[in-house]
């Protein structure tokens, strides 16, 4: 048996592009009960209608994808959350899911960061309005955080 070796070259990283669709929703959201690697009360999360969404706060900004179980008029809904790898996440993907009450304004949050195994539940309160961004990369925070109010 005669073993075949192929030279390999590298080459460098593809790279993939995906668009945001047509705006939709926005919750701003004030944290109660925090993740202490992430010790920011308020974020703004900007949703698109073919499943993007951007969120920002004082000190993240990325991207990633949704799905919701129920609506936003809903009385309970939830939305799972995957980031696409940022420097928010030391370059990989998180999931966070997100489960809210419309009556109470509230929310609790589950994030699973393979990083980081034990994260507690995060929670708080959340409003919600028309997402009036078309385009979130082109956005700061000292921007995103006067939306809404």
């Amino acid at each position: 048996m005669v073993g075949h070796s192929k030279a390999r070259t590298r080459t460098a990283p593809r790279a993939v592009t995906v668009m945001f669709g047509k705006p939709t929703k926005m919750q701003r959201f004030r944290y109660s009960v925090l993740y202490d690697k992430k010790p920011f009360p308020d974020a703004v999360m900007l949703y698109y209608d073919n499943g993007m969404y951007a969120i920002l706060s004082e000190g993240e900004h990325h991207y990633g994808t949704y799905v919701a179980q129920g609506g936003f008029g809903d009385p309970r809904y939830t939305v799972s959350f995957i980031s696409l790898p940022s420097s928010d996440w030391e370059g990989i993907s998180v999931l966070h899911t997100l489960e809210f009450d419309s009556a109470a304004g509230t929310f609790t949050q589950q994030l699973i960061n393979p990083r980081d195994p034990n994260v507690p539940k995060q929670s708080g309160t959340f409003t919600i309005a028309d997402n009036p961004v078309a385009d979130p990369t082109r956005l700061s925070w000292e921007h995103a955080r006067d939306l809404g109010q």
